[in-house]
């Protein structure tokens, strides 16, 4: 099912239904009674109605086909892929926003908490008050801060399939986290790497 719905959402619909115009011809010629000769014959019609628009009617295929730019992509956080995956960076547990970990998951060896791109079964990270430490109990876990949010996505405007802003990073980190992090550098919080706008912690 899933391998049916993903090569339907990127195949343009005027193809498909240029196959399924030449299987309902032959059905056409090969029928048998005049009732099965008109029902190929109207779907035919419609179909005709179908391929008038050059476009089709999937404007999701045409941007799924299209060539993605680059803030959109994986590699757009390339160099933070490239620091998680050397050799002598040790498997560990990361806490970071949704849409970054859903990337560290398929891309890097360590783990993360999410279901997909999205916030349920992800580990808490904002909190309204942070006097109890309470990321205190993810000790030597890395926590990451992407600040380099990526670029709208018209597909998931078109398609709904996901948010259109689905990619700013940055607003999922909230102002007393920021705080909080700022105010205890070192004691909790030790900066291991930070380039354009993000920024990996180990928690002490």
């Amino acid at each position: 099912v899933h391998t049916l719905w993903r090569m339907l959402y990127i195949v343009p619909t005027h193809f498909v239904a240029g196959l399924l115009l030449v299987w309902l011809y032959q059905a056409f010629k090969s029928a048998s009674t005049l009732w099965n000769k008109a029902l190929s014959a109207l779907a035919i019609l419609a179909l005709f109605a179908l391929l008038l628009p050059l476009g089709g009617l999937n404007n999701n295929s045409r941007m799924t086909l299209a060539k993605t730019d680059k803030d959109e992509q994986y590699t757009y956080w390339q160099d933070m892929l490239d620091y998680l995956n050397q050799n002598d960076i040790r498997k560990t547990s990361i806490l970071t926003d949704p849409v970054t970990g859903y990337v560290l998951s398929g891309m890097t060896k360590h783990k993360t908490y999410q279901y997909k791109f999205l916030k349920r079964g992800m580990r808490q990270i904002n909190f309204d008050d942070y006097q109890a430490a309470p990321l205190k109990k993810y000790k030597d876990w890395l926590l990451i801060v992407n600040d380099r949010s990526g670029g709208f996505s018209e597909t998931g405007e078109v398609s709904r399939h996901w948010p259109e802003n689905v990619l700013n990073t940055s607003s999922f980190y909230s102002t007393p986290l920021r705080a909080h992090i700022a105010n205890n550098p070192e004691q909790r919080f030790k900066k291991r790497w930070e380039r354009d706008k993000i920024t990996i912690y180990e928690i002490q």
